[in-house]
């Protein structure tokens, strides 16, 4: 199954840049990336190894852990709805961005 992990993201991303610009911090503080989301799913490998294993779960990896959705979505902001791609209320705020 390939879960949407670019897609949120994409959509954290665009909502912490527009709260920075309200606040008038810098438009990269506190952005989400895929590297940091790795470190945060396989705290125990090194290296490059977090982002490696996060291409491969965003490429669709066979099997993953339930904790990691939980992970990702609270990191990005979003319900496991639009994780999974069913219908979801952060949709519209997605379309929005393309």
């Amino acid at each position: 199954m390939k879960l949407r992990i670019n897609d949120a993201i994409t959509l954290q991303e665009a909502r912490q840049r527009k709260k920075n610009e309200v606040e008038g911090k810098p438009r990269n503080n506190k952005v989400i990336t895929k590297a940091n989301l790795g470190r945060l799913l396989f705290p125990t490998h090194k290296g490059r190894a977090p982002l490696v294993r996060m291409s491969n779960l965003i490429k669709g990896v066979p099997t993953f852990q339930p904790q990691w959705v939980h992970t990702i979505c609270k990191q990005c902001k979003v319900d496991p709805n639009f994780l999974f791609g069913i219908k979801s209320e952060h949709d519209k705020e997605f379309k929005k961005l393309k």
